[in-house]
């Protein structure tokens, strides 16, 4: 059967638009290929004027079942293969999965940090995820863990992701499949499946986005062909 996840490794456009104005400009170190990145926010906490909550509860103590555990285990080792294959200043993860950085524990990037609107032990920058307070060109590699499931706007987000990667920076989406054992189980929950998912998006759906915005997706794997159901 098919495996009720995708994974994608894609690479942003090399035609940019023109830098926009940062809300916070923090210039890094000029990095080994010669040119400034600038970084805002980025690596230190920052109260937003807005509220921040904690990972809710259900899906928390979700992943601390063996099946969410076995989930969180295989994509902690997918994405680290992902990311050993980038290289640059910053890694940027939008979004709390997990109660820890453990996702980017692998990355080969001078810096790597979670931005998130709720609050957590590993969270580096309390942000919207479609409002991002950094610049444009600003961040290596991005990575989305169920983070377009979760939030209102994922078309904005991915948006944003392109705004702040330069011509050969990469971004990694994990999400689940509708057309999918996963895919039945979250139809048939009233709470959603993992709690608090709002939407699956079809692979399909997330390419035709992608393609909007100039990115070309270079890899695509499904994994976790195991049925959702049963003992958690």
């Amino acid at each position: 059967p098919d495996g009720g996840h995708f994974q994608h490794l894609l690479e942003s456009p090399l035609a940019r638009l023109p830098i926009k104005k940062p809300v916070i400009n923090h210039r890094a170190p000029v990095g080994a290929s010669g040119k400034n990145r600038i970084i805002n926010g980025v690596g230190g906490n920052r109260e937003m004027p807005y509220p921040c909550a904690p990972m809710t509860a259900p899906l928390h103590d979700w992943l601390a079942t063996p099946l969410g555990q076995r989930l969180y285990q295989l994509e902690c080792k997918l994405v680290g293969e992902a990311v050993a294959q980038v290289f640059g200043w910053q890694l940027l993860q939008i979004g709390v999965w997990g109660e820890d950085a453990r996702l980017i524990a692998d990355a080969r990037t001078q810096r790597k940090s979670v931005l998130a609107r709720h609050r957590g032990a590993s969270v580096a920058v309390h942000s919207r995820a479609d409002a991002l307070p950094i610049a444009s060109d600003s961040v290596d590699a991005v990575l989305l863990p169920h983070t377009l499931e979760y939030e209102p706007e994922p078309h904005d987000i991915l948006r944003e992701v392109e705004r702040i990667l330069p011509g050969e920076g990469h971004v990694i989406v994990l999400g689940f499949r509708p057309l999918s054992t996963w895919g039945l189980r979250y139809a048939c929950s009233r709470q959603g499946f993992p709690p608090g998912v709002e939407r699956l998006i079809s692979e399909r759906r997330l390419r035709d986005w992608l393609k909007l915005l100039g990115f070309e997706v270079v890899d695509a794997r499904r994994y976790m062909f195991t049925l959702p159901w049963g003992p958690e």
